[in-house]
């Protein structure tokens, strides 16, 4: 058997029921090639460890940032790639096949790919993305692809967000994600700006970036590009993200939290380009 070359490193606290739907599109995802670290913050595992996952209970409390859990990941993965796989985006029965094949044939280090999501509206989420509903059939996934317009509330209908996969030592060698972010909110952002950069060999936000500017340009002109190049070279290569309610109440989402972590985004990117 052909020992791993992709780890998925994905932290979970306090969402049950989307853990447990998410657990059951990577089951039925599976791939012998592919394994996956599930960190679990201020809560033991639910459940027993299915082959091919390592599940990690943490007894620190959520706060830190989602990038502590990826480069704990990082560190602790003996795989040649890494994936940051949010908990509420499943995939299809086909995608990490078909990325595997495409990361197999991928020699530069430094050369990134963005998995994109489309975003299922709460209609949808409830009747075709149950844990009942599991594993995300092929057949599921083209009808969502062929019904965007009625099955997501947003108003970009291309794959978005920003779940990346890069070389695991090179992840490492560039630092990893900044240690300064806390909670959620835009270190994923730092992240594929940083890869951008160094694969690059140049800046890739000429310019100036502004605290209103810098997380959008990210967006617009990093993580969407990569995500749309990804899918339109193999469309199996996207996720379906489930609707769920805001978490704005929450500690690690406070507005203060996110507002401290763009001006973080900013700081870094500003000092980057000297």
């Amino acid at each position: 058997m052909r020992k791993p070359i992709l780890t998925t490193i994905t932290p979970v606290w306090n969402r049950p029921e989307m853990f447990r739907v998410w657990v059951e599109a990577l089951k039925g995802a599976a791939h012998p090639q592919v394994q996956h670290f599930v960190y679990f913050v201020g809560e033991q595992p639910p459940c027993q460890a299915p082959p091919n996952f390592r599940f990690i209970s943490c007894s620190e409390k959520p706060g830190l940032s989602i990038a502590h859990y990826h480069n704990l990941g990082a560190r602790e993965a003996e795989t040649q790639w890494m994936m940051k796989l949010d908990v509420d985006a499943l995939p299809n029965v086909r995608l990490f096949k078909d990325l595997v094949n495409i990361l197999a044939m991928t020699k530069n280090p430094k050369r990134w790919y963005n998995v994109g999501m489309f975003y299922a509206n709460k209609s949808i989420t409830h009747s075709l993305l149950t844990k009942e509903r599991m594993p995300l059939s092929e057949l599921v996934y083209n009808d969502f692809l062929n019904n965007l317009k009625a099955f997501t509330n947003s108003a970009y209908i291309k794959p978005a967000a920003s779940n990346f996969v890069c070389n695991r030592q090179w992840y490492l060698n560039i630092g990893g994600c900044h240690g300064g972010f806390r909670g959620y909110g835009w270190e994923d952002y730092y992240q594929m700006y940083l890869m951008e950069r160094d694969r690059l060999g140049r800046d890739p936000l000429p310019g100036p970036v502004t605290l209103d500017t810098a997380p959008r340009r990210v967006r617009d002109e990093i993580a969407r590009p990569e995500a749309l190049r990804l899918w339109t070279m193999n469309r199996w290569c996207a996720l379906i993200h489930r609707w769920h309610p805001g978490s704005a109440g929450t500690d690690y989402k406070a507005k203060s939290v996110m507002d401290s972590n763009r001006k973080i985004l900013l700081d870094l990117i500003q000092k980057s380009k000297g």
